[in-house]
């Protein structure tokens, strides 16, 4: 669906939701956010969360983002361990020549001021400008997504030697009952004559399958 469309649909969505339950699927976490009052996160066929937005980003998100625009001067481990006297929590979540992204934890709200005025204060560091975002909902489905496939995997995993310790235990109760059967049975002995005549006919048994496909082989060339 293109932009325009999609627009439109969110347009028709907002006007019909009153007086009315409008359960929406979708795999566009900006669009549960903005449409859904309630968001129900399922991974994996199973239900993980349902909340509002803003449960669910404390309760699942990572935290806060602070982005940094810096020059090429600026001394990434000068910056980190400035943001680690303030909120000792933080961590460098992507760094390149031009961008520091820290991750700082909810709980460490209160301490935004005094970081703040700090970075404003350092201009020796090389921090052009800086921004704080809150988690997105795409943050807490990846998230979720991830504890989800490492909890697939484990169980994967568990299943896989359970299946093979059993499928042993029936092999050696197979073998131990064949055994036990051939050893109280003597009827299933043959010898002499018979011993002969069977072994001769499982040979020319052999011979005329051999024949068989090579005629075909044969015929199909």
């Amino acid at each position: 669906m293109d932009p325009c469309s999609r627009h439109q649909v969110w347009s028709l969505l907002k006007s019909r939701q009153v007086g009315r339950v409008i359960v929406l699927s979708t795999h566009y976490m900006d669009e549960a956010d903005i449409l859904a009052d309630r968001k129900a996160v399922i991974s994996q066929g199973h239900l993980k969360c349902v909340g509002s937005s803003l449960y669910l980003k404390i309760k699942c998100g990572v935290g806060y983002h602070l982005r940094m625009s810096i020059s090429e001067g600026c001394d990434a481990e000068k910056v980190a361990s400035l943001m680690k006297q303030y909120v000792p929590k933080a961590k460098l979540s992507q760094q390149n020549k031009a961008e520091l992204t820290f991750t700082l934890p909810f709980e460490s709200m209160n301490t935004f001021p005094g970081l703040f005025s700090e970075l404003d204060c350092q201009t020796q560091l090389g921090i052009i400008n800086y921004g704080v975002s809150m988690t997105t909902l795409e943050d807490v489905f990846l998230r979720l997504e991830s504890e989800a496939e490492v909890d697939q995997a484990d169980y994967s995993v568990f299943n896989q030697e359970q299946a093979q310790d059993e499928c042993d235990n029936a092999s050696l109760d197979d073998t131990d009952q064949r055994l036990l059967t051939f050893s109280d049975s003597k009827s299933d002995v043959v010898s002499g004559h018979t011993l002969w005549r069977q072994q001769f006919s499982a040979v020319a048994w052999l011979h005329m399958l051999n024949m068989r496909r090579e005629w075909k082989a044969f015929v199909y060339t």
